[in-house]
């Protein structure tokens, strides 16, 4: 078997089913992550827990050696991870072949060990990401990782994002702060829902219509849209510590749905 894993496998599709409580299954997961990674000098493929879509397994990735055969051979990676550190960790350019990473992650969220979220992707052509949480901090995270993708063919985002006293993510934003930083984009599918909290400052709250209009003339395929203004009463006024005055709540997904 050794001899199996270090010198002749090139796909590995590796699925965990355990009645271990989440947390132990995903330190397992994790060590067994490494040791595929220390072993297999050939990789071509791996799919790390996204055969079956009812798998909550969601790695902690803690630390991965320093040096490997595979970061050099894998060209293609789906997995899941518990935290955006984790997908940062995988994005550090350590693997310098990698050209398509399909990630699920259990929070947008970073811990206290800053990594690089600055150094461009140029091998990467394919990135799909899908939140299973809502992400608060989209700005500060999302958006600097895509940047770096400077050579994307093809993007995948199924996100939910919340902000407070901002905007709603719409075509232009997605365009100006996305897209036009990559050139060679040629596929993009998409799912955003948005939901914005009025505390303190008034916002200009778009209609449906104004935010199909800012899909126009930038190059995207057909479009679907929901946005929705609702007003808070005194019985749900508060969000976290704050006083919200309203919220105002958006979908825009790209056509045909998935």
């Amino acid at each position: 078997l050794l001899n199996l894993l270090t010198h002749q496998i090139t796909h590995l599709n590796i699925d965990i089913q355990s009645d271990e409580i989440p947390k132990l299954l995903s330190k397992t997961s994790s060590d067994i992550f490494v040791m595929i990674l220390s072993l297999c000098q050939r990789l071509i493929k791996l799919n790390f827990g996204q055969l079956f879509s009812y798998r909550n397994s969601f790695l902690l990735i803690y630390k991965l050696p320093k040096t490997c055969y595979t970061y050099s051979s894998l060209i293609e990676l789906k997995i899941n991870v518990a935290t955006f550190n984790a997908c940062l960790c995988l994005l550090d350019g350590r693997f310098d072949s990698l050209s398509k990473l399909t990630i699920n992650v259990r929070e947008v969220k970073c811990g206290p060990r800053r990594i690089n979220n600055k150094t461009k992707l140029p091998k990467l052509k394919y990135f799909s990401l899908t939140s299973f949480n809502i992400i608060h901090d989209y700005d500060k995270y999302i958006i600097p990782l895509l940047r770096r993708m400077i050579n994307l063919e093809e993007l995948i985002l199924f996100l939910s994002v919340i902000r407070i006293d901002s905007t709603l993510i719409d075509g232009i934003e997605l365009y100006d702060q996305v897209l036009v930083h990559m050139l060679h984009l040629n596929k993009f599918v998409f799912s955003i829902n948005t939901a914005v909290f009025i505390v303190k400052n008034e916002i200009d709250v778009p209609s449906n219509q104004d935010i199909q209009d800012s899909f126009i003339g930038r190059g995207y395929a057909q479009v679907g849209s929901f946005a929705h203004f609702e007003p808070r009463t005194s019985k749900d006024r508060i969000f976290g510590s704050k006083q919200t005055k309203a919220v105002v709540i958006s979908h825009i997904y790209s056509l045909p749905y998935q």
